[in-house]
């Protein structure tokens, strides 16, 4: 009931400022693009950055098109931390609180913001709940309202993974970094899980496109999380991300806003055949999306990131396409005989140096595999075709791939990845060494968070799993899924019997020797 309250109130502030500012008024049709700057943290200087970029972009953008500023607004709610940018540089003053801003043009790149403040004071939002966002969208739906919505969630990024393992402190340096997405430091270091968010979010909060700025968030798991019409429930059309970790500065605004004036700052480096530019007013979510992947690949082209650099667009309508032709694929591996070792083999171990598979974590670090042990998919599915494990995988694996490459508009990996093939690679998948030793345990006992229940009985805290992607097939003792091909792989007895797993719940698979059986 406080938590109610306090909502009324603080959406009561946000009315107040807007009810005598043209800010509302903009071409009819077009884009709101919402952003949730989460400098909260110690990306705080990055963030600021950022804002500036993004005004910097639409004045650039409006040399070409002087209404671009009408055709696509750009309402930004950013927050910031009392300890890791000091400077006033962009403000005028060292605030600490949250505001909301809507972005206006500036030609000065490196200058103070010009853009228009709509609130009239937040205080500390909690950018890490989800209950805000969902403020936020509904704040833009009512007072920004466009043909088409985008949201970009700006912070840390850590796909899957939750805040921190059982027996672990949450002072661990790699904790700190490994994130879901958009962290909160002044709010207890609070997070958006990617359940999280479909659970508060409902369809009514829809977007045209989501864009993840944020690290390792190119995943099958969250791209399925939010697949578009399913009633009742949050979806995207289209979505940019990042498989693997991105630099701290992220996108670069300035190059995307361009584009979206009609013209091109960069010579078309990412994809000279195929690199055009748009009306704001007209263009489409997969146009949004893969514009954004193309600027990203040409800044990296262009001398402006480091190395292992990846970005990916997708057609996020086609998702489900994908997971079904994942599921057949898993179903076809578990009929092979000693299929464990054949695709661990392909994959590599805890224990390697280097793995077959491309994929997207330092594979040397033994924390990684914990954490974020993420592979390319397309890759894994052809190294599977070539092994040659029965007609009925191959057949499965070819259907995948050609999933993969209709589910794609762009990737992007740089030299880094060696074969990285741009439509075909750039999207992840989970795939741990499970049984392979980390402390006293294994990997999956470390792992609990991957599964479609609730995994908050597990240990307190905000502890999200609820992946739509791991959610069981009807039939019991059977693989219909990857995530029962990895709990058959490794779900032992003793593993449930360690309390992290919630195991009355994880028994309604079929019977523990089935998790047990040789393979």
């Amino acid at each position: 009931m406080l938590r109610k309250i306090v909502s009324m109130l603080f959406a009561m502030l946000c009315v107040i400022p807007l009810m005598s500012c043209s800010t509302c008024e903009g071409i009819e049709g077009g884009w709101t693009v919402m952003v949730w700057l989460d400098g909260d943290n110690n990306l705080e200087p990055f963030a600021l950055a950022d804002f500036n970029e993004m005004e910097y972009g639409l004045y650039l953008a409006g040399l070409t098109d002087p209404s671009v500023d009408g055709k696509i607004k750009i309402i930004v709610q950013v927050d910031r931390h009392a300890g890791y940018d000091n400077s006033s540089i962009y403000t005028g003053l060292n605030w600490t609180e949250t505001r909301r801003y809507r972005i206006k043009p500036d030609p000065n790149n490196s200058g103070l913001w010009v853009s228009e403040r709509l609130d009239e004071g937040l205080g500390e939002v909690n950018m890490g709940d989800a209950s805000e966002l969902k403020n936020f969208i509904e704040y833009c739906q009512s007072f920004f309202p466009a043909e088409k919505y985008a949201l970009i969630l700006w912070n840390h990024g850590g796909g899957l993974m939750k805040k921190v393992s059982p027996g672990e402190s949450a002072a661990d340096p790699y904790n700190e970094i490994t994130k879901n997405i958009c962290v909160d430091e002044t709010d207890g270091d609070d997070e958006l899980y990617t359940g999280e968010i479909t659970d508060v979010l409902s369809e009514e909060h829809s977007v045209d496109f989501i864009g993840f700025d944020a690290c390792l968030m190119g995943m099958i798991e969250v791209a399925y999380e939010y697949r578009p019409g399913v009633t009742g429930k949050f979806g995207a059309d289209a979505i940019c991300f990042s498989p693997a970790n991105e630099q701290a500065d992220g996108w670069d605004y300035v190059r995307i806003l361009t584009r979206l004036g009609g013209s091109d700052n960069d010579g078309d480096t990412a994809d000279p055949e195929d690199d055009p530019c748009y009306d704001a007013l007209t263009v489409s979510a997969n146009e949004f999306a893969e514009l954004c992947a193309k600027e990203y690949a040409d800044a990296e082209a262009d001398g402006g990131y480091d190395s292992l650099q990846t970005q990916t667009a997708v057609d996020n309508t086609l998702v489900a396409e994908v997971k079904s032709s994942m599921d057949i694929f898993s179903d076809a591996i578990s009929r092979v005989s000693g299929y464990k070792d054949i695709v661990e083999v392909i994959r590599g171990s805890g224990t390697s140096s280097t793995t077959p598979t491309m994929n997207y974590f330092n594979e040397t670090s033994s924390t990684q595999w914990k954490d974020w042990p993420y592979f390319d998919l397309y890759d894994f599915a052809e190294r599977v075709l070539d092994a040659n494990m029965s007609a009925e995988v191959n057949t499965a694996a070819v259907n995948l791939m050609s999933a993969i490459s209709d589910y794609i508009l762009f990737s992007y990996g740089d030299s880094g990845y060696s074969g990285f093939t741009s439509g075909h690679n750039g999207l992840s998948f989970f795939f741990t060494d499970g049984d392979g030793t980390y402390g006293s345990g294994t990997y999956l006992e470390y792992q609990w968070w991957y599964t479609s229940l609730d995994t908050d009985s597990v240990s307190s805290g905000n502890y999200y799993g609820k992946l739509d992607f791991c959610e069981k097939g009807p039939i019991d003792g059977a693989v219909e899924n990857w995530y029962e091909l990895i709990m058959q792989m490794y779900m032992t007895q003793s593993l449930l019997d360690t309390g992290y797993w919630p195991a009355p719940a994880y028994r309604r698979y079929g019977p523990v020797s089935l998790f047990g059986a040789s393979r």
